[in-house]
């Protein structure tokens, strides 16, 4: 039964679209709403029929729905999107067997050769070695 109390819900497509547009643009939540106003093929995709000038939803808005729907409703989603990309055909079956990671964006340990922090890390050792040659001169000069 629908409430007739307060504001009406914000349609799941949009927010659904809004959360994917987020992703895959790595966008903060104040910004994603911002493009979403500036944009109609992002309007479009969240299910406005017409162009909106303004934002359509509030930038708190998407915070409290995924905090709403928590990472069970999101999983939920995942799966019918899965679902219906195969019932489409835009995802093949053998594509769900094996998962491929490519780990070349994956942040390493490694330090390049052109890195400043190489730099930066030699003239600290050579401060380090001046300190103690200049206080084994003072310790010559105080002896003799």
């Amino acid at each position: 039964m629908l409430s007739s109390e307060g504001r009406p819900a914000i349609p799941t497509r949009m927010m659904v679209g809004l959360t994917f547009l987020q992703s895959l643009y790595r966008l903060s939540e104040d910004d994603v709403v911002n493009r979403l106003a500036e944009n109609s093929y992002w309007q479009y995709l969240c299910g406005e029929t017409f162009f909106q000038h303004g934002p359509s939803i509030a930038r708190s808005g998407l915070s409290k729905w995924c905090k709403r729907i928590k990472s069970k409703g999101m999983e939920a989603l995942f799966q019918q999107t899965l679902a219906v990309g195969l019932l489409v055909g835009v995802v093949k079956s053998s594509s769900l067997k094996r998962v491929s990671v490519d780990t070349t964006v994956q942040p390493k340990s490694i330090t390049y050769p052109s890195d400043s922090k190489l730099l930066n890390r030699s003239r600290e050792h050579l401060v380090t070695l001046a300190k103690a040659q200049e206080f084994a001169g003072a310790q010559r000069r105080n002896c003799a």
